[in-house]
């Protein structure tokens, strides 16, 4: 089990995954449907133009998780951060490494890059607690919490 940055190649995988995702998610975004060719644009812009950055998670020639960050400015400060906007591992592959290695690249890059902060989360309702431990072993704290307002709400 390795990572490494999204290609071309993944495209279906990731169209896949992204599905699992957009179902995972449909009880608390129902008024938003997945879209493939949506999926298929962000992998173009990955490659192409690293915006947003994919990392994703192989096994066996199978993409198993991913983690989509993006690079941030601030709007009063100096400096910039990554946010991972969409983190999600397969479920038949939770409780591997996968996640472990996908955070790790993430810390990583945001490094490499000279990200002030690296913001991480859950906004989903998916095993909220266990990711926040997660994040947590990798450095990450606490800093707020994240409300959703549907559309007409």
């Amino acid at each position: 089990m390795h990572v490494r940055l999204v290609e071309f190649t993944d495209s279906d995988q990731i169209v896949k995954l992204g599905r699992l995702y957009a179902d995972e998610v449909a009880e608390l975004l129902p008024h938003i449907d997945y879209s493939e060719e949506k999926t298929r644009q962000t992998v173009i812009n990955s490659v192409l133009e690293a915006n947003p950055t994919i990392f994703v998670a192989e096994h066996k020639g199978r993409v198993i998780g991913i983690m989509v960050a993006s690079i941030q400015t601030f709007y009063f400060m100096s400096g910039h951060f990554v946010q991972a906007d969409i983190f999600y591992v397969h479920p038949d592959y939770r409780g591997t490494r996968a996640a472990a290695l996908l955070l790790v690249e993430l810390n990583s890059w945001a490094d490499l890059i000279g990200a002030k902060v690296t913001l991480g989360g859950n906004a989903n309702k998916l095993m909220t607690d266990r990711t926040a431990r997660l994040y947590e072993r990798f450095g990450f704290q606490q800093a707020g919490l994240t409300l959703l307002r549907p559309k007409g709400a």
